[in-house]
């Protein structure tokens, strides 16, 4: 390992050798779920469930996260209604189940929160949101606004280093606006997350995520050019306390890709992608890093439902807000810890099935390598962090169906 770190381009070899995927082919085929109007389900009132069971084993090594199990499931029932072709209500409940747990953290969470003792949770044995969802299109279905809870994490499309994953898992459904278009030279996802909203006298600060994820195609060659961006914002002038002042952070990445499904016997589909990333601090001082910047390369095939994925990442400085720690130079576990330079490298294996239209089965494991290098703590003490590899592996269950309860007639 001592060898390969002193050899970078050695580590450039090792990702042409084992490509990494744009979207894993997890989120194409169990967390993404479809999101345009049908003009069949017109005056149609029908009960939705979208159901994931999990179970994902983090097995983090070093210096920049500790290791965790999460074992559990959400559902995530709903009573849906379309007057018109081109509009739908939903109304229902957002159910997250950890298996053994018995009080939940209070209030929306994103990933794996911080205990709190039993009159600060919520709930006896589940954490629970409710759900609602106004949805109108237009232009043929090309634009969608929602309002409510949004077509939220995998949908969006944003890159590994811009978004972990794991959030699909444990994150409470995206609850805000969102603006959808979809053409075939041009898409963007743009949407506002207010995770957490505040009245006035409160003793919290409010707190959302503006971004979006566009891309620009060039027809059917499968070359596109992405651009996302994704802001995060802290602030409340009607706060009880005192007033702790606005902090906000900012990623933004743009690159090049490519994705090309094939009609051949074994090779279904090859994608790749080269991304420069950035970071700056708007305002405050919530992270000791104003701004940073990352280079990121990504490729991956998929033969008859296996997918084998890999890629690379230097950050310099660089701090992504909803992404691992893994992909970044901030320390999860030492608060202010940095490491200015940092190469990760990183392989998946995985397997989805797919049955109908009901049901879809993933597998994965990834592994995540750290090369050595050298940081300093809050203090400025400088120490040096050894290469270490990280496993990372899981299976998912998605179950989603619809049933008709009535079909309405107009007045």
């Amino acid at each position: 390992m001592k060898t390969l770190a002193r050899q970078p381009w050695m580590w450039m070899l090792l990702l042409w050798m084992l490509p990494a995927a744009l979207q894993a082919q997890t989120q194409d085929d169990v967390f993404r779920r479809p999101y345009l109007l049908s003009p069949e389900g017109k005056r149609c009132l029908t009960l939705e469930i979208d159901n994931l069971n999990f179970f994902q084993n983090d097995e983090f090594k070093g210096e920049l996260e500790d290791g965790y199990t999460l074992p559990g499931l959400w559902l995530q029932p709903r009573v849906a209604y379309q007057p018109l072709a081109n509009l739908k209500l939903e109304a229902g409940v957002h159910l997250l189940y950890y298996s053994g747990a018995e009080h939940y953290p209070s209030g929306g969470y994103q990933g794996l929160p911080y205990w709190q003792n039993k009159n600060e949770a919520d709930g006896k044995g589940l954490h629970a949101r409710p759900f609602f969802r106004a949805q109108l299109s237009g232009f043929d279905n090309r634009l969608n606004l929602v309002l409510g809870n949004l077509y939220g994490g995998a949908n969006h499309r944003l890159i590994e280093p811009l978004y972990n994953p794991e959030h699909n898992l444990s994150t409470d459904p995206e609850s805000g606006l969102q603006v959808l278009f979809n053409s075939p030279y041009f898409d963007i996802d743009a949407w506002i997350d207010w995770q957490n909203f505040i009245f006035r006298r409160d003793n919290q600060r409010e707190q959302f995520t503006l971004a979006f994820s566009s891309r620009v195609k060039f027809g059917e060659s499968g070359w596109y050019v992405p651009v996302q961006m994704v802001a995060q914002h802290l602030g409340g002038e009607i706060q009880q306390d005192e007033y702790h002042g606005i902090s906000s952070l900012a990623n933004l990445a743009v690159g090049v890709g490519y994705d090309r499904s094939f009609a051949r016997p074994v090779l279904e589909r090859a994608w790749a992608g080269v991304h420069l990333l950035s970071h700056k601090q708007l305002s405050g001082n919530l992270i000791p890093l104003d701004k940073g910047y990352a280079l990121h390369a990504e490729g991956g095939v998929r033969l008859k439902g296996f997918s084998l994925q890999g890629g690379y990442l230097y950050s310099h400085r660089f701090v992504t807000i909803l992404g691992s720690p893994y992909f970044g130079s901030l320390s999860a576990l030492e608060e202010g810890g940095v490491y200015p330079q940092a190469h990760l490298v990183y392989e998946r294996a995985e397997y989805t099935h797919n049955f109908g239209k009901v049901c879809a089965v993933g597998v994965n494991v990834s592994l995540f390598h750290r090369l050595a290098g050298t940081g300093h703590a809050p203090d400025g003490t400088a120490f040096r962090s050894s290469a270490s590899t990280s496993v990372l592996a899981g299976i998912y269950l998605r179950t989603s169906f619809s049933v008709l309860l009535a079909r309405l007639n107009a007045k």
